[in-house]
């Protein structure tokens, strides 16, 4: 199936990710780095840390580390939330290489609920934001909803709330 080109601007950022059913979507972003800052992941933090981007990391522009101190570099992806790509918590929006390296039984969960505008890696701290850890929340959240929705997303949603405005 191809995939339309979306440009990025100075300010904006757009790329293709995976969304519910494995349909791919286009989210948005203010722009908080220099293009194809992507590439210095390694040379910055270790392999198995999921938190890659930080107020601190050099990548980041000046403007950059304001958006992201303000808390506000992803406030474009209520496009998405209302257009329907997003729920209001899940696993964040995954690339396609990152939804391939997935585990089979969270492939299947992500494709059935969808990425998420607050994802769950925010209810851990940061120093405990490990791949092992996050995976470990991804599938406790999947559990939660399959008993209680209601019950599952206010959980998680204030446990993501509590870390984020610590």
């Amino acid at each position: 199936m191809p995939i339309k080109t979306y440009h990025d601007t100075l300010l904006t950022h757009h790329q293709v990710r995976i969304g519910k059913n494995r349909k791919a979507f286009v989210i948005h972003k203010f722009r908080t780095m220099p293009r194809n800052s992507h590439t210095k992941y390694d040379k910055i933090l270790p392999r198995d840390h999921i938190a890659k981007t930080t107020v601190l990391d050099p990548r980041t522009t000046k403007i950059g580390r304001v958006i992201r101190k303000l808390k506000i570099d992803e406030l474009p992806q209520i496009i998405n939330l209302l257009k329907g790509d997003l729920t209001l918590i899940g696993i964040r929006p995954l690339t396609r290489q990152s939804f391939t390296s997935l585990p089979l039984d969270l492939k299947e969960a992500y494709a059935q609920v969808g990425p998420g505008l607050a994802g769950i890696q925010y209810s851990l701290k940061k120093s405990e934001r490990t791949i092992p850890n996050v995976m470990t929340a991804y599938r406790k959240f999947f559990l939660d909803l399959k008993h209680n929705k209601t019950k599952a997303y206010a959980k998680w949603g204030l446990k993501i709330l509590k870390n984020i405005y610590r």
